[in-house]
């Protein structure tokens, strides 16, 4: 009678086989979690974007979206002449949002650090940003989470806007 008291060669390359893909598949869904995040956030900010322009266009009003960070993630409050309309969080406080002025000077979002975007009403162009020259305007808003980042690239005469 034979005793078997050790693991074989190849039971333990199964074993390692199979630690190898179970690793290899969390960190893929870890991964796409985080990317499915970011990409709700930037959809959400495209869309506050269009309805801002579309209201500002459309209305004789000054309508306009105002972006901030807060410890609970980050807000987007709406405005239809300078009275808050809708107030939403778009996503957790691990994403950070930043953007661009003109001449590339990045401001990362938080609670008295805020992004106040609007449109001009009779061109639909980007209105320059506030408590700056008239020359200044947000360029991009960059959405990131880890090494995952997504952003929004604004055209200052046409006020057109597109995800990169």
């Amino acid at each position: 009678m034979h005793e078997n008291k050790g693991f074989s060669l190849i039971e333990i390359l199964v074993v390692m086989a199979i630690i190898s893909i179970l690793t290899v598949t969390a960190a893929v869904g870890i991964q796409s979690l985080g990317n499915r995040q970011v990409t709700r956030c930037i959809d959400s900010i495209e869309t506050y974007l269009g309805k801002t322009k579309v209201a500002a266009l459309a209305k004789n009003n000054k309508s306009y979206i105002e972006i901030y960070q807060t410890a609970d993630g980050c807000i987007i409050d709406s405005y239809v002449s300078d009275h808050l309309d809708k107030s939403e969080k778009i996503c957790n406080s691990d994403i950070e949002i930043s953007y661009y002025k003109s001449g590339g000077i990045r401001t990362v979002l938080t609670e008295t650090e805020r992004l106040k975007i609007s449109f001009k009403r009779d061109s639909g162009a980007l209105m320059s940003l506030e408590g700056e020259p008239d020359t200044v305007f947000c360029q991009k808003i960059e959405v990131e989470k880890g090494t995952i980042t997504k952003t929004i690239v604004l055209v200052e005469a046409t006020g057109k806007f597109y995800v990169e």
